[in-house]
C-alpha cells in the first residue's frame, strides 16, 4: 500500500492538473496513465498544495536604514608618538587619545603604564602624567565597561623620559664665584654673599 501511495505521488508533479486512470491487468498488475484505458478508473487525488509569497507593502520612496551597533569604532594615542624622546625633570607626559565615537556614559578610560593600571578611572581623552619615572616606557589605554568589560584598546606607544639626575651638578651653577647669591632678588641672612641688587638688604657690613 506504501509503494502504492508513493508511486501516485511521483505521478503529481508531472500530471499537475490531467486525470490520472488506475487499470490493473489480468495478471494483477496495476498500471497508471493519464489516458484511459477500458477497465480502468480514475482516480481522485488531493489538491496539490501551492504557496502564495505574501505581497510587499507599497514602498514609501525612502530608505530604512537600520541603527549602526553600539560601539567604538576607533581608538589610539596620537600624542606623544612612538619612540618619542621626551625631556621633563618634573617627570610630566602629556597624553591625548583619539576615540571614535566619544565616551559613551558610564564607560571610562583606563591607562596603562608598562602593561601595569596607572592611575584611576578617567572620563577624558587629554591626560597628565606626573612625577614619571626616567627610562623607556609603553604607554597604552582602554575604554571600560560598568562592569569592568574591555570594549576596545589603543597599540601600545613607546616612549623615552629623559630627566636631569640630582647626583650632577646644576648647570646654572656652573662658573659662579663661591659665595655669590644666584638670584639677586632673593633676600639673604647669609652675611657672606654679596649681592649688586640695591633692593637687597643685607647684613654684611661690606654690602650696600
Amino acid at each position: 500500500m506504501k509503494r502504492l501511495i508513493l508511486l501516485i505521488l511521483c505521478f503529481i508533479p508531472l500530471v499537475a492538473g490531467a486525470a490520472i486512470y488506475r487499470s490493473v491487468d489480468k495478471d494483477g498488475n496495476v498500471t497508471f496513465s493519464d489516458q484511459p484505458q477500458p477497465g480502468a478508473k480514475q482516480l481522485k487525488l488531493p489538491p496539490i498544495p501551492t504557496y502564495s509569497p505574501p505581497t510587499p507593502e507599497p514602498s514609501s520612496g525612502k530608505e530604512k536604514k537600520t541603527p549602526a551597533a553600539a560601539g567604538y569604532t576607533h581608538f589610539s594615542i596620537s600624542q606623544p608618538s612612538n619612540d618619542a624622546t621626551i625631556r621633563s625633570n618634573t617627570g610630566t607626559v602629556q597624553v591625548h587619545l583619539s576615540l571614535e565615537p566619544r565616551l559613551h556614559a558610564g564607560d571610562h578610560i583606563v591607562m596603562k603604564v608598562d602593561g601595569k593600571p596607572y592611575g584611576g578611572k578617567l572620563t577624558t581623552t587629554q591626560i597628565s602624567f606626573q612625577n614619571l619615572p626616567r627610562g623607556t616606557h609603553t604607554i597604552e589605554a582602554e575604554v571600560v565597561d560598568a562592569d569592568g568589560k574591555v570594549l576596545i584598546s589603543t597599540s601600545g606607544v613607546t616612549i623615552h623620559l629623559h630627566r636631569a639626575s640630582r647626583l650632577l651638578p646644576n648647570r646654572s651653577s656652573a662658573g659662579r664665584a663661591p659665595g655669590s647669591n644666584p638670584n639677586p632678588n632673593v633676600l639673604s641672612s647669609n652675611p657672606n654673599i654679596r649681592t649688586s641688587n640695591p633692593n637687597i638688604i643685607s647684613s654684611h657690613t661690606g654690602t650696600h
